[in-house]
């Protein structure tokens, strides 16, 4: 399991675990924590089958989310564990009106299922003063981030709902609820510390709170973070390993070259967020950079992002119009997308992708060589997942996650990725389905008409119908490439990315006109 995959450091360095301690794991020993903290060097020893000695040298106990345990356990322990050690524990929550109506008869029938006033009882009997209530999200037994009970903007932001009323709600009444109790300055209070000493080394003063994490397995550890002596706040990417660092590296350096690009364009550069500092603490690399305000843009309803749509399509024009440049596309252009993250991608190609991918470029160079095309700066990973929007309006506030980016790439594939990313939103299909439509609109000259500043875009920046299909062929692409990258993959299917390239090789078989 490659670093982006493994979960396991990351609960280890959020926790700020000594190397060696002995963790105590509430779950299945096939859990990723379990096992994974084992590779890590560390002494992981299942709950159900704890001793007393166990418990006391445990440096942690990790009730992980979904496990079978009940709340009554954590009095069961509480006789044996030792000073200093911390609780990290999540149960289902006994009354909830979110997650449907079967899950709600099932917690409030279940033996397993709790509320969260006992259990904060329960861990201060085990000595924790003002243990921290944390929300699992989307979920309890499917959840990537974790949410401070007591931040609801926090709350609002990852759910994408209105901070108010039925938000608060949402938050007290979920499907699962998470407790975290630990020693004065330890844990995430030692984590947060260690950040703001190592942000004042660089002229930075701050205390910051942690208010929101990310264990996904792909990806790095983020981490969201307060600054209580202002309103500043910040994000903070956080990898071990060689591969991991050069990815995140080169996040932060393409970050830094859009802004760059968009120094003239103040508008515009205020989307993209801000480099604060690169500090090492251990063998992680951690990569502060500004937060803006808002939710990821797809937990928006669709009613409410209209006005996001317009936003997306008026960044790209401004990125387009500050940074593009038009010229004669040449061999090495193509060369240059077809060989997008070979290192990183290795040899995670079957055969029949890897076939269908060269005879993709090898239309696009009997087809895009010698034509006119716009080249600049693209994000290449363009869509919902990565514009963070106002949930109150839908106004987008930023662009995020720009690792993905090119300074010089076809100007357009951003726009193509964006509409292949909504349309299988929309109308809930697969990826082929949504190409197989974007190519009936390339044909009909009305490239998305559904949404306002798509055909005005195409007509300043691709106004040619052959160049617009060669865009959307080097989207594909990138987008099949990009899928690649991790040993962890949530995108399309196998079959999907096939399909996707079948539609784009049946549109351009033999000569291609612009009429």
């Amino acid at each position: 399991m490659d670093e982006f995959s493994d979960s396991s450091w990351k609960i280890a360095f959020l926790l700020q675990l000594p190397a060696g301690a002995t963790v105590i794991v509430g779950g299945e020993p096939s859990h990723p924590w379990f096992a994974g903290l084992q590779r890590l060097g560390y002494r992981s020893v299942a709950l159900a089958t704890a001793s007393s000695s166990d418990l006391r040298a445990a440096a942690a106990v990790l009730i992980v989310p979904g496990s079978e345990h009940s709340p009554r356990v954590l009095d069961e322990i509480g006789v044996c564990l030792g000073a200093g050690a911390q609780v990290l524990a999540f149960f289902r929550h006994r009354w909830t009106a979110f997650g449907g109506i079967r899950t709600g008869l099932r917690n409030l029938v279940s033996s397993r299922a709790g509320s969260r006033e006992d259990v904060a009882s329960s861990m201060r009997r085990l000595g924790f003063v003002a243990p921290a209530p944390w929300l699992p999200l989307p979920k309890l037994t499917n959840c990537e981030e974790f949410v401070s009970q007591s931040e609801s903007e926090e709350i609002a932001a990852s759910m994408g709902l209105r901070n108010g009323f039925w938000m608060s709600l949402r938050g007290r009444l979920h499907d699962g609820f998470g407790l975290y109790g630990h020693a004065p300055g330890a844990g995430m209070n030692a984590l947060a510390h260690t950040l703001a000493q190592k942000l004042a080394d660089e002229g930075i003063r701050c205390r910051l709170r942690v208010t929101r994490f990310d264990l996904r397995e792909r990806g790095a550890l983020v981490l969201f973070l307060a600054d209580e002596a202002s309103e500043r706040a910040f994000v903070c990417r956080v990898v071990r390993g060689a591969a991991a660092y050069e990815h995140l590296r080169r996040h932060w350096d393409l970050q830094d070259g859009v802004r760059r690009a968009l120094s003239g364009s103040p508008r515009i550069r205020a989307f993209v967020p801000e480099a604060i500092a690169a500090v090492q603490i251990n063998e992680h690399r951690c990569w502060l950079e500004s937060r803006a305000p808002g939710t990821v843009s797809w937990r928006l309803p669709e009613k409410r992002r209209g006005r996001l749509d317009a936003g997306m399509i008026e960044f790209l024009a401004g990125l387009a119009h500050a940074a593009g440049v038009a010229r004669e596309i040449c061999e090495a252009d193509i060369s240059r997308e077809a060989g997008m993250w070979r290192n990183q991608i290795g040899g995670r190609l079957d055969a029949e992708l890897a076939n269908l991918l060269s005879e993709l470029v090898h239309r696009l160079r009997t087809n895009a060589v010698g034509r006119t095309a716009v080249f600049g700066w693209v994000h290449g990973d363009y869509g919902y997942g990565n514009a963070l929007a106002s949930a109150d309006d839908g106004r987008l506030c930023s662009i995020i996650d720009w690792e993905t980016a090119a300074p010089e790439s076809f100007i357009g594939v951003d726009l193509f990725n964006f509409l292949l990313q909504r349309a299988r939103m929309r109308h809930l299909c697969g990826l082929h389905v949504a190409a197989a439509r974007l190519i009936r609109q390339i044909r009909d000259g009305v490239v998305d008409g559904e949404m306002p500043g798509a055909g005005e875009f195409i007509a300043r920046f691709a106004p040619e119908r052959t160049m617009q299909l060669m865009i959307l062929g080097v989207t594909l692409l990138r987008w099949v490439l990009r899928e690649h990258r991790y040993t962890v993959s949530n995108g399309p299917s196998r079959r999907d990315l096939i399909g996707a390239l079948a539609e784009f090789a049946t549109a351009t078989q033999g000569a291609l006109t612009d009429r």
